[in-house]
């Protein structure tokens, strides 16, 4: 399961973000925009539940207002899925940018509909793992 925190009265406390997906009880990925979750969404194909979304308003102990988010199910397979050749990667996977040991690459992702499945150049590969300028990929991603 898919659970997504945005926080409304600025950013996490600390921390920069404004989102932050967590998947199996733990944080998972953080975006500090708007266009950075829909970014992720997006390559996903993750929708978000509206009948299991809710508002927590603590204003008056001073935590301020944030909405928790449940994403509808979906199988998620985004673990050690590394390759060292494009030939490892399904043809049918469509690329994407995610950030691996640090740094931008490109990264593939296939969705079949009720299943996602990421697949991530390995750091030691060079002829696959080829980092992108950090800072026009947060321009472009959000």
């Amino acid at each position: 399961m898919v659970y997504i925190t945005a926080y409304l009265d600025g950013q996490t406390v600390g921390i920069g973000y404004k989102y932050i997906v967590t998947r199996s009880a733990t944080a998972w990925r953080a975006f500090r925009t708007d266009d950075g979750l829909r970014y992720f969404l997006k390559n996903f194909g993750l929708t978000i539940d509206p009948t299991r979304t809710e508002l927590h308003d603590c204003r008056s102990i001073g935590r301020g207002r944030w909405i928790t988010m449940v994403c509808k199910e979906k199988t998620v397979c985004d673990d050690y899925n590394y390759f060292y050749t494009l030939a490892e990667v399904p043809k049918e996977a469509k690329p994407y940018y995610d950030i691996v040991n640090a740094e931008y690459v490109t990264c593939y992702i296939l969705d079949t509909g009720d299943k996602v499945t990421t697949y991530k150049p390995n750091p030691n590969a060079k002829n696959v793992y080829k980092p992108l300028d950090y800072h026009a990929m947060t321009k472009l991603i959000g």
